[in-house]
C-alpha cells in the first residue's frame, strides 16, 4: 500500500510558512482539539492515529504534519504530543501514529506496511479532516 498524496514532502526547515494563516495565527489564546482515530484493528490491537487541530472558525483545506517516531523514543506517537500542539496552535493539522509496539514485530518491511496504511487512512479521511493533500508533510 502506497499513500497516493499529490504531493508529500519530507521537511526539515521551518514549517511555520506552510499557509498565510499561519503566521497571523493567536498562538496561546487558541484550543486545541485532540481526536483520536482507528487506521486498524488486528487480534492483538488496535492501532491509533492521534489529531490535533486548532478550534477556530476558518473553513477550508490546511496542511498535515505527520510526525513518524523511530525506536529510539520509548514513548511512541506520544513523544510527539508538544510537537503536535505547538503546529496545531499556529494552524495546521498535526498527526502522530502508532505502528508495531515492539522491535521485533517493528522491524523492517512491517513498520513500513504499518505508516503506509496510516498514511493512507489520511488520504481516505482528507475531505472529513480538512487536510490539504498538496501539503503534506513527514516528519521525525
Amino acid at each position: 500500500m502506497i499513500c497516493h498524496f499529490k504531493r508529500c514532502l519530507l521537511v526539515t526547515a521551518s514549517l511555520l510558512s506552510l499557509t498565510p494563516e499561519v503566521a497571523s495565527a493567536q498562538r496561546e489564546n487558541c484550543r486545541i482539539s485532540r481526536e483520536v482515530l482507528t487506521y486498524k484493528v488486528t487480534a492483538e490491537r488496535a492501532y491509533k492515529i492521534f489529531l490535533f487541530s486548532r478550534k477556530d472558525k476558518e473553513k477550508g483545506k490546511k496542511p498535515v504534519v505527520v510526525f513518524l517516531h523511530g525506536w529510539g523514543l520509548r514513548d511512541g506517537a506520544q513523544a510527539f504530543f508538544p510537537h503536535c500542539i505547538y503546529l496545531a496552535k499556529r494552524g495546521v493539522i498535526a498527526a502522530t501514529m502508532e505502528y508495531r509496539p515492539d522491535s521485533t514485530l517493528a522491524s523492517y518491511p512491517g513498520c513500513v506496511a504499518n505508516t503506509a496504511l496510516g498514511l493512507s487512512f489520511l488520504e481516505e479521511k482528507k475531505d472529513e479532516i480538512g487536510i490539504d493533500p498538496n501539503k503534506v508533510v513527514l516528519a521525525g
